[in-house]
């Protein structure tokens, strides 16, 4: 499942962080966080659509999670 639309959610990642290190850290996380509640998914939405969620929410929690902790150089 995830080799067929790594591609397609790697640009998804970085798109929504802008670079391509929050991008492998968002998608890694949105990876395991689809892993660990497959589960849970009511089946109402395609796989695709789920994970393209999933993915974007990980990302747009790792970019509000740097705001919140700026890191210095």
């Amino acid at each position: 499942m995830v080799a067929r639309h790594r591609d397609r959610l790697w640009a998804v990642a970085l798109r929504t962080t802008g670079n391509r290190e929050d991008a492998a850290d968002g998608l890694q996380d949105g990876l395991v966080a689809a892993y660990r509640r497959a589960a849970a998914v009511r089946g109402d939405a395609a796989v695709t659509t789920r994970l393209h969620r999933v993915v974007v929410n990980a990302c747009l929690d790792r970019l509000r999670a740097a705001r919140v902790r700026p890191t210095e150089a």
